[in-house]
């Protein structure tokens, strides 16, 4: 919910200069489509921190090379799986 990202070894985090369109929506707040421009990023934000969320993580799921995962610049700054 921020415009940083992670950098190096996963403790630092800055705004990223390689990766022009890195915070758009589906990967950050930036450029809504017409639904969630209504809602707004603040309003999306204070929903979010209202709601249960609950995080499952893969340990098998872990193959950088998998054809299903996107390659994009701001994919990538999210990790290699």
């Amino acid at each position: 919910m921020s415009p940083m990202r992670r950098e190096g070894d996963n403790t630092e985090f800055s705004i990223p200069t390689n990766c022009a369109e890195y915070n758009e929506y589906g990967y950050g707040l930036e450029d809504l489509y017409t639904y969630h421009r209504r809602a707004g990023a603040d309003n999306m934000k204070a929903m979010y921190a209202e709601r249960e969320v609950i995080y499952l993580l893969g340990s098998l799921d872990n193959d950088p090379e998998a054809s299903t995962l996107p390659r994009s610049c701001r994919a990538m700054l999210q990790g290699d799986h």
